[in-house]
């Protein structure tokens, strides 16, 4: 019987989730992917297709073996290891995370012997651990070290493009891998364990930590459903209007939230609005614009203060790490709030130019008004959020006063939202919710940057890549790393990876042309959150499964939003910098 990829996938995610449980849905993917030979994005394109009667029979026996329990490797026939796709038969081990710790010890090994040196893999299975040594050494000892470059900076870089390749393949899951390559440095004598440890334990994690609670407690509030209702009655029935009310609504909340959470929050009532006016998936102007408009408006907003996103507290603690210029709550909001409401009105508008509403007047409208009457007043809860949230507000604005660092503050706030007369943030329920693998990911892009900028691999790399900008005008280079940031996401969609691997070296470039590093470091900060191009990032990913526009459907508007945000971002910077004293 033939089915809809849909459908095939579907099934496939119910019968899986009693054994995969939370990867039920990734399994699911993976195996009907396997079956009929799509990518992932192939997959969710033709959804509505019928599969053919072959392909269903595949993907039915590929899913009853994964429940058996039978490994992943086996049924698919392949698995990748160390950038390399083996085949892999039930008459050879599979090659695991252990397999890799052998692979890396053998390569540095390899590193120290006299030329041309032998290298026996004795019961070697699949071969994965010779083709890997072998692949590394090659890679590594063909490349000579460059003039500027130690061997130890070398080896750093080598290890920061590994751990890249390996968080965007998902080689290993991104947690595991971050923290491997937290310690890895020690065993291929980049760092010591203790400094590689100190570097991993960066305040930025904790201040991250803090905002996924605030998150959670916002959401457990109640206080998000009421904002999203009252601001689309405020529309008055016009489309135009609703998104433009949306987008600033998402960008506002995103300055204090993380970008996620409030996306996610607003997706609900925007489908509810988007079926009720018959906006057809994958054809409907007005619901690519929502859909767009709202991960759009979270990303420009997420830059408005340090709390917005993590990648803003990632750049603070790494300059502070490597040019010890400390950029404060109040300094970043500075030049971060004016880019907000500057940006995302342009934004709003370039998205309806790209996509303008093929109706005239909103349906539905009498379902929201009947739902936020029945909220009635402001709830205790929502009450006691507002007033916790805005005395942390305060506490994070005013740290050159108090002396409280921002991460101690906001661990204090968070802490504040777990006490038994708040409730807004309980454990056990809620743990869950917290964005770990995100926490290990930022540690371990800490530590490799660190590692790199200790190492003087930042300097070698800003005078190989970025040297020819040295003698631009200022606001040249401003521009053209913002530019780069931007563009880079295509190459690279692991923000943390490219805050890592840019900022040491930006400010090496600082130190060469005798300006304020904050002065390079802070656009780059900026524009790594500008994923404007193609639905890579995790923001537009949370509104690109409701089928509602097609990948290249973001590169319309997102490629005209970069250009104006690369120009936003020069002028900002110019007329904020001095009266803050960065120029």
């Amino acid at each position: 019987m033939v089915k809809k990829y849909a459908e095939l996938y579907l099934d496939a995610r119910r019968a899986l989730l009693p054994t995969e449980g939370q990867f039920a849905s990734n399994v699911a993917r993976e195996l009907i992917c396997a079956a009929s030979g799509k990518t992932a994005e192939q997959l969710i394109s033709d959804r509505d297709l019928y599969a053919s009667e072959e392909i269903c029979e595949l993907a039915q026996s590929f899913v009853r073996r994964r429940v058996a329990g039978e490994p992943m490797p086996y049924i698919l026939g392949e698995w990748d290891f160390y950038g390399m796709t083996l085949t892999v038969t039930p008459d050879v081990l599979i090659p695991r995370d252990d397999t890799m710790a052998v692979t890396e010890l053998a390569i540095k090994k390899a590193l120290f012997l006299e030329q041309n040196p032998r290298i026996l893999d004795l019961c070697t299975g699949s071969g994965c651990i010779g083709l890997a040594i072998l692949l590394g050494y090659f890679l590594l000892v063909s490349l000579p070290c460059p003039d500027g470059l130690s061997p130890n900076g070398k080896r750093a870089i080598a290890m920061m493009f590994a751990a890249v390749l390996i968080w965007v393949f998902e080689i290993l899951p991104v947690a595991v891998a971050s923290v491997l390559f937290a310690v890895l440095p020690a065993v291929a004598g980049i760092l010591p364990l203790p400094k590689m440890m100190q570097l991993f334990a960066t305040p930025t994690i904790f201040f991250v930590f803090a905002m996924f609670c605030i998150a959670i407690a916002f959401q457990n509030s109640g206080l998000s459903r009421r904002i999203v209702l009252w601001t689309s009655l405020r529309s008055k029935g016009s489309p135009v209007r609703l998104l433009l009310l949306l987008m600033m609504v998402c960008a506002l909340l995103s300055t204090i939230l993380a970008d996620i959470p409030v996306v996610a929050m607003m997706l609900p009532v925007a489908v509810l609005l988007l079926e009720k006016n018959g906006c057809v998936k994958g054809t409907s102007n007005f619901g690519k614009a929502v859909m767009l408009g709202l991960p759009i408006a979270c990303l420009i907003g997420g830059v408005g203060t340090p709390a917005g996103s993590a990648m803003n507290m990632l750049t603070i603690s790494l300059l502070q790490s490597t040019a010890d210029v400390h950029i404060g709550f109040f300094e970043w909001t500075a030049i971060g709030m004016p880019m907000v409401l500057v940006l995302t009105p342009l934004a709003w508008w370039l998205v309806i130019r790209a996509f303008p509403p093929e109706i005239g007047r909103l349906a539905g409208m009498d379902l929201v008004e009947r739902e936020y009457a029945g909220l009635g007043g402001l709830g205790r809860r929502e009450s006691v959020f507002i007033a916790v949230l805005a005395v942390n507000f305060i506490l994070w604005s005013t740290e050159k006063l108090h002396g409280i660092p921002l991460p101690v503050a906001a661990v204090i706030g968070c802490a504040i939202f777990s006490l038994p007369a708040v409730e807004l943030l309980t454990w056990e329920q809620d743990k869950g919710r917290i964005g770990w693998d995100s926490l290990m990911l930022i540690g371990a892009s800490n530590a490799l940057g660190m590692a790199i900028w200790e190492t003087g691999g930042a300097a070698w790399i800003a005078h190989a890549c970025l040297g020819g900008v040295a003698g631009m005008p200022l606001a040249g280079v401003i521009a053209v790393i913002s530019l780069f940031t931007v563009v880079i996401h295509l190459l690279i969609p692991v923000n943390t990876a490219i805050v890592a691997v840019l900022l040491p070296a930006l400010a090496a470039l600082a130190g060469t042309m005798g300006v304020n590093p904050a002065v390079l470091a802070i656009p780059m900060g900026f524009s790594v959150s500008a994923a404007f191009l193609l639905p890579l990032d995790a923001v537009p990913l949370v509104t690109y499964p409701a089928g509602y526009y097609r990948m290249f459907d973001m590169f319309k508007p997102g490629c005209l939003i970069s250009v104006v945000w690369v120009v936003v971002m020069t002028l900002v910077m110019f007329a904020i910098a001095v009266p803050l004293g960065l120029l």
